[in-house]
């Protein structure tokens, strides 16, 4: 009935004049999808700049680009530019799909078209700030931001702009970082989404910054975590989210952090967050190599991987290499780690992820005994970053490479780090890497009460039977078992010895062993008697 109408209307010789009042009407009760249908179907050209510049930043910050991107598509005709608020709609649009140099060059487009003062100008340079900050021109990155301070045309945009800062220059390691995140802090109590962003800038201080505590309390997640339902913004919620997640594995809070990373992919999936989705895998990866989940560990890393190739991004290319290497390490393939972090990082890359890349390398190169390359490695480590988390893991490198030679003081100086920083992924690193480190540990009675601890947490009921600890299992077969040692520990149930599981299976005998071997360790138990117990629990038998 509607349309019929609409079309009607076209007959009356004062259409017009009605049809623009009525786009008024709906400007004003912010019907946005009835002001679109308006230009659109009566080709009112001159309106689509202020209309999209009305309706920008109410759909935006709910988390409705599609809706605006899908107009903006609708009206980009002709030989000349699109308006320059639709460029804005595009750019914001590319960013969310990981398309970063056409976000940053639409973005600066508007901008320079953009009479100043505009409603969508410091939006416009925040979207070229973060697209060169997600490329590491960190000097690039700091003028967009700068520049979107200054034009910023309410609270939120200023905060915006804070945000960007803040992160430029802490992934960037400039010293200003810690006064723009206090600047945040003065700020946290105006609005939920004030709060969420002084906290996600909080968390990046503790972990990068070379003069702070760590990830000591307060982090501020449990406050975040109540005003996070008020917080409209989906990207200052995802990368609230993801900070948190990642925060907690580097403290190797696994299942804490595990269960913040499904928040952020809620998110992610609901407005269709493209660029996030790598960093999540990462992260999502880095937390399931924590708990043991080897094969999980392997399909999100095997993610990262994929989109690095697809984007033709080294960011995620390095940061990927860098996890890669740890489960090699982990899976007690040193020489295989070594191999795969040979080539050296592109200086352009964001300093603490090359920075982890050498940091990791050192660590590899330390479980292989090659003790002198290692400290070499962790020096370039050293130098290419000043983050904290990065220095974490160079002293983890360090301490390996003196337990080789019989000394603990280097794993009592590491563990002591750790436990002044609360970042004890790097401790899970190592010992699952270097049984000399694990021994250097296990032998200092100071250290024991805080390694058994991780150890429960990391589920390295292995290593803690090595240490002489007795640690509890948390966690169900299928929680830490790969489908293929299910399946050996099905067998191991109905009474199937080695040979029989071998052969049942098509494997050689020595595999069945490691398979076997893998299952008492993960479980936590000395004898398969035991591992079948867990194995009926879970299913429920008696």
């Amino acid at each position: 009935m509607r349309d019929f109408l609409l079309s009607k209307l076209l007959a009356e010789p004062d259409y017009e004049g009605r049809v623009r009042q009525a786009l008024e009407a709906n400007l004003a009760s912010e019907s946005w999808d009835r002001a679109f249908d308006l230009i659109q179907r009566f080709g009112l050209v001159d309106a689509i700049e202020r209309t999209v510049t009305a309706a920008y930043k109410p759909l935006t910050r709910t988390g409705r680009l599609t809706t605006l991107s899908a107009f903006a598509d609708a009206v980009v005709t002709g030989p000349g530019f699109a308006p320059p608020a639709v460029d804005v709609v595009l750019a914001d649009r590319a960013l969310r799909d990981g398309a970063l140099e056409l976000a940053r060059d639409l973005a600066d487009r508007a901008n320079s078209r953009l009479e100043s003062p505009h409603p969508l100008s410091s939006r416009a340079a925040a979207i070229s700030g973060q697209a060169r900050l997600f490329t590491g021109d960190f000097d690039g990155a700091a003028k967009a931001f700068t520049l979107a301070r200054e034009r910023a045309q309410d609270e939120r945009d200023k905060v915006e702009a804070l945000h960007g800062l803040a992160e430029t220059n802490l992934l960037g390691e400039q010293p200003r970082g810690g006064a723009i995140v206090d600047e945040l802090a003065r700020r946290r109590d105006r609005s939920p989404v004030d709060f969420v962003r002084f906290v996600t800038a909080h968390l990046n201080r503790k972990r990068l910054a070379p003069d702070s505590q760590g990830l000591t309390p307060p982090l501020h997640l449990d406050a975040a975590s109540q005003v996070l339902p008020q917080v409209d913004d989906p990207r200052a919620r995802t990368s609230f989210t993801f900070h948190a997640a990642y925060c907690l594995a580097l403290r190797a809070e696994y299942d804490d952090a595990r269960d913040w990373l499904a928040r952020f992919f809620e998110d992610v999936d609901r407005f269709e967050l493209e660029f996030a989705v790598p960093f999540g895998n990462w992260a999502k990866a880095l937390i399931a190599l924590g708990r043991r989940r080897f094969a999980e560990a392997e399909r999100s890393l095997q993610a990262v991987e994929d989109a690095a190739v697809r984007t033709r991004d080294p960011h995620h290319e390095v940061n990927a290499k860098s996890l890669r290497a740890r489960l090699l390490l982990q899976n007690g393939d040193a020489n295989a780690a070594i191999e795969h972090l040979r080539p050296d990082p592109n200086s352009t890359v964001i300093p603490h992820w090359r920075g982890e890349y050498f940091a990791s390398r050192a660590i590899a190169l330390a479980c292989a005994r090659r003790s002198s390359e290692a400290r070499a490695s962790a020096d370039e480590a050293a130098s290419a970053s000043s983050a904290l988390e990065v220095h974490v893991l160079v002293e983890a490198a360090r301490a390996i490479a003196l337990a080789n030679e019989g000394s603990t003081a280097g794993a009592l100086s590491f563990l002591k780090l750790a436990e002044q920083t609360w970042m004890w992924d790097a401790v899970v690193c190592g010992v699952r890497g270097s049984p000399e480190l694990a021994d250097a540990i296990a032998s200092e009675p100071d250290l024991r009460p805080a390694i058994a601890d991780l150890y429960q947490r990391s589920r390295d009921s292995g290593l803690a039977r090595r240490a002489g600890l007795r640690t509890r299992a948390v966690a169900e077969p299928n929680e830490v078992l790969s489908e293929r040692e299910l399946e050996v520990l099905g067998l191991i149930a109905r009474g199937f010895r080695n040979r029989q599981i071998s052969q049942a299976l098509f494997i050689a005998d020595s595999t069945t062993k490691v398979h076997v071997r893998h299952i008492l360790e993960k479980l936590g138990v000395r004898t398969r008697s035991e591992a079948v117990a867990r194995y009926q629990m879970f299913r429920g038998e008696s």
